[in-house]
C-alpha cells in the first residue's frame, strides 16, 4: 500500500530563529514538531539528566505502600510478588526481587501462565497466599481493576498494587501506586510498571537504585510507553548502564542474539531483546525470562538465554501460521467500506501470538485490529491493537455489554468474550469506530520533519539529529525528504549493498531494507526520497531510506 507523506507543521516560518545558523534553525524545527517549544522543555530534552526525575514521593499512595513494605521487612513477614508475563511485568518482578534479596526478605513469586491463568491478578495467587500464611501481596504491572483484590481484602490480606494501566474501577487496595489513578498529582503519567516499581523501591530504601536502570529501560521501550519526559531520561541512562555493566541475564541475552554492547539502541531493546524475553510468556512460561534476569551464574544465564532463543523461533512459526489464517479470513469476509476495525477469530489459535498478529494486521491494512481465539467452551480471549488516532480501550469499554472482560491502553488492549456475542461485538465496535474514523484517510502515513537538499546534510547536523535518541513512541526518529534525486552507483559495504544517490550536486550513500524499494530505485530515473540519518565510521553520513516515489508536489 502506497504511503502518504505528511510534512509536520508544513509552512511553519523559521523567521523567529533567522538570526541562528541554519543547522540550529532545523534543530529547533525538529523540537517544535515534537511539541517542545519552551526553553525549559528544550533544555530538558537536549540535556537529559537523572536529577531532572520527579520525586518518587509525588506518586499516589507511595508513602503508605513504602511504610507497609518496611513493616513487612522489619517483622520478617512473607511477601508474595505477583507480576504479568510480558517484559514489563517480568522486569518489574526482577527489580523488586533483587531489592528484597538485598534486604534478606522472605518472598515468593507468582507469574501467571498465559494459557492456564490468563492475564491479570487471580484467585489462585490469593489462595496460594492464604495457604502460605502470607499477609502482603505486591502486584506488578496489573491489579488496578482486578476483582481479586477485593477477594484478598476480604481474606485479610493487604494488596499493594504497583501499576500503570488505566484505572476504571474502584477496588479495596491497601495502596494503589499508579500515576494514572484519579487522585494522582504525579506530573508524568506514562511510566512503565517497572518504572513505577523503581520509584517504590527508592521510596522504601530512601536512595536511588541506579543499578536497576538497565531493566527499567528495557521495560520502558518494550511496553511502548512514550519516550519523552522521565522515560527519555530513564532509557538514555539505562542504555548507558546496559553498555557498561548489564545484569548477567541481559548480557547472556545479548550474546545469544549476537548484539554488541557498544551498538545498543532503543531499537535493539524493542526488536531484538524484548521479543526474546516475551517469547517465554507466549509459548512456554515467563518464569524462564524471570529466572534469566535473576541469574547469578553465567553458564546458567547462557543456558536460559538459549531456551529463549528456541522459544522465539517457535513464536515466529506460530505467528506466521495464525497470521495466514487471519488474513485469509479478513480478505474473504471484510466489508472495506464499513469495517473500520478488523475483527478476526478462530478456534484454538495460540493465545501467545494474538497481540503480535493483531499488530501485523494493523500495519498491513492501517486499521485497528482485534484477534480472538475461542476454546472448546466457546469462550474467546482476544488482543487488540490500534492506529494513532483511535483509542482502542475507550472503544472496547463502549462494548462492555457484550464482553466478559476488557482492559488496556490507548493502542493495545485485551478482552474476553463469548462466541455467541461476536457479531454483536463487531457491530458495536465498528459503530464506535465509525464516529472517529469515517471519512479519514486510512493510508499508511510517513510523518516528515522537513524538506532538505543533500548540501544541507553536515556531520554536525546529523550528530544533533542523533542526539534526539532514544527514539520511540512520541519521539519518532526524524525523517527528511529530498527531491529530484537519481541513482549514480552501487557498492558493497561489509555485507550490505550501498546505493550512491545524487541530489543538488552532491552524492550520498544510502541503505534500503526493502526489495520493492530496491526495484523502484533501480528503474526510476529521478525520484523523491524519505530517509533518516546515520553516521558510519567509514562512510560518514548515511541515508536510511524509508520510501521513494516519482517526483511530484508535496
Amino acid at each position: 500500500m502506497m504511503k502518504k507523506w505528511v510534512i509536520r507543521n508544513k509552512g511553519l516560518s523559521l523567521s523567529q530563529w533567522q538570526s541562528l545558523p541554519k543547522e540550529k534553525q532545523m534543530v529547533l524545527k525538529l523540537l517544535y514538531n515534537r511539541g517542545i517549544k519552551e526553553p525549559c522543555q528544550i533544555d530538558a530534552f537536549l540535556n537529559p539528566s537523572l536529577d531532572k526525575l520527579y520525586s518518587c514521593f509525588l506518586l499516589p499512595d507511595i508513602n503508605k505502600a513504602a511504610e507497609r513494605i518496611k513493616t513487612a521487612l522489619a517483622k520478617k513477614e512473607k511477601i508474595l510478588l505477583f507480576g504479568d508475563y510480558d517484559v514489563d511485568g517480568v522486569t518489574s518482578l526482577a527489580v523488586f526481587s533483587k531489592f528484597l534479596q538485598s534486604r534478606n526478605a522472605e518472598f515468593s513469586v507468582f507469574i501467571p501462565h498465559r494459557i492456564f491463568h490468563g492475564y491479570g491478578f487471580n484467585k489462585q495467587a490469593v489462595d496460594f497466599a492464604l495457604r502460605e500464611g502470607i499477609k502482603l501481596i505486591i502486584t506488578l504491572d496489573c491489579g488496578s481493576n482486578s476483582p481479586w483484590v477485593d477477594y484478598a481484602y476480604a481474606k485479610g490480606i493487604d494488596v499493594i498494587v504497583i501499576d500503570h494501566h488505566e484505572v476504571s474501577e474502584s477496588r479495596k487496595h491497601f495502596a494503589l501506586v499508579n500515576p494514572k489513578q484519579g487522585k494522582s498529582q504525579y506530573p508524568f503519567k506514562s511510566l512503565s510498571a517497572c518504572g513505577v516499581a523503581f520509584k517504590v523501591i527508592e521510596a522504601v530504601a530512601k536512595r536511588f537504585w541506579g543499578e536497576f536502570l538497565d531493566l527499567v529501560a528495557l521495560s520502558t521501550v518494550c511496553d511502548v510507553v512514550p519516550l519523552i519526559g522521565e522515560n527519555r531520561i530513564l532509557v538514555k541512562f539505562g542504555l548507558e548502564k546496559m553498555k557498561e555493566s548489564p545484569c548477567l541475564g541481559i548480557e547472556a541475552l545479548m550474546e545469544t542474539a549476537s548484539l554488541k554492547k557498544n551498538n545498543l539502541s532503543a531499537f535493539h531493546l524493542g526488536w531484538i531483546l524484548g521479543p526474546r524475553l516475551n517469547a517465554s510468556g507466549r509459548v512456554d512460561s515467563a518464569k524462564i525470562s524471570y529466572s534469566l534476569l535473576m541469574a547469578d551464574d553465567k553458564g546458567k544465564a547462557l543456558e536460559l538465554a538459549r531456551r529463549l532463543e528456541e522459544n522465539n523461533n517457535a513464536r515466529r512459526r506460530l505467528t506466521d501460521e495464525v497470521y495466514s489464517l487471519a488474513v485469509a479470513q479478513l480478505e474473504e469476509h471484510t466489508d472495506w467500506d464499513r469495517d473500520f476495525v478488523l475483527v478476526s477469530h478462530g478456534n484454538n489459535w495460540h493465545l501467545g501470538v494474538l497481540g503480535i498478529v493483531a499488530s501485523r494486521i494493523k500495519e498491513k491494512y492501517c486499521r485497528p485490529a482485534v484477534l480472538i481465539s475461542f476454546d472448546e467452551n466457546n469462550i474467546g480471549k482476544g488482543s487488540a491493537r490500534s492506529v494513532d488516532n483511535f483509542h482502542i480501550t475507550e472503544a472496547l469499554l463502549k462494548c462492555r455489554g457484550v464482553l466478559e472482560k476488557v482492559g488496556g491502553h490507548k493502542k493495545a488492549a485485551g478482552l474476553e468474550i463469548k462466541k455467541a456475542n461476536v457479531e454483536e461485538f463487531k457491530k458495536s465496535l465498528n459503530l464506535a469506530a465509525k464516529q472517529v474514523l469515517e471519512g479519514g484517510d486510512l493510508s499508511p502515513v510517513l510523518f516528515i520533519d522537513e524538506i532538505l537538499d543533500f548540501k544541507d546534510l553536515t556531520e554536525s547536523f546529523a550528530g544533533e539529529v542523533l542526539d534526539f535518541s532514544p527514539f520511540g513512541e512520541d519521539n519518532p526518529e526524524p525523517l527528511f525528504i529530498s527531491k529530484n534525486a537519481r541513482l549514480k552507483n552501487r557498492s558493497a559495504h561489509y555485507s550490505r549493498q550501498v546505493f550512491w544517490i545524487e541530489q543538488s550536486g552532491r552524492i550520498m550513500p544510502g541503505f534500503l531494507n526493502s526489495p520493492d524499494l530496491e526495484m523502484l530505485i533501480s528503474y526510476t530515473e529521478t525520484f523523491d526520497l524519505v530517509y533518516s540519518l546515520r553516521l558510519d565510521s567509514k562512510l560518514g553520513i548515511v541515508l536510511k531510506i524509508k520510501d521513494i516515489r516519482q517526483p511530484g508536489p508535496l
